[in-house]
């Protein structure tokens, strides 16, 4: 069953029962099974490093890193659609703390956790793809 686009209602117009189950039945049922899959997601818990490109070949994947920022240091967390990635989506900087940082990567997409200064260390990185 796909979704349906919903109806644009009318006044006056006579509401019937096929008209109720294609726009709120079936839409409701649609819905119902997509958010059935959240939970059909897979964990890992990697030992990734930083500086080095990464390739999501599945579905969307969501990742945290909880970074050790050593002194003062900066990672750049990157991703694109081609490699190197250059698109920074979060920029992590301290002293001596630690940090998180959670990120989707799209399918096919590159990532990767780059120095910019310092001496930042993986901590914990952890992936789930959606199935």
């Amino acid at each position: 069953m796909a979704w349906t686009a919903p109806r644009t209602w009318t006044t006056g117009e006579l509401v019937t029962k096929a008209i109720m189950d294609t726009h709120i039945r079936d839409n409701e049922n649609y819905l119902k099974t997509e958010t059935d899959k959240l939970d059909d997601c897979v964990q890992t818990v990697t030992s990734n490093t930083k500086d080095t490109i990464y390739q999501n070949t599945t579905k969307f994947r969501f990742i945290t890193i909880c970074l050790y920022l050593t002194g003062a240091s900066t990672a750049d967390i990157q991703v694109a659609s081609s490699t190197p990635p250059t698109t920074t989506v979060a920029l992590i900087s301290g002293t001596n703390a630690y940090e998180i940082v959670s990120f989707w990567v799209p399918p096919l997409y590159y990532y990767r956790v780059a120095t910019t200064s310092g001496t930042p260390s993986i901590n914990k990185w952890t992936e789930w793809d959606l199935h």
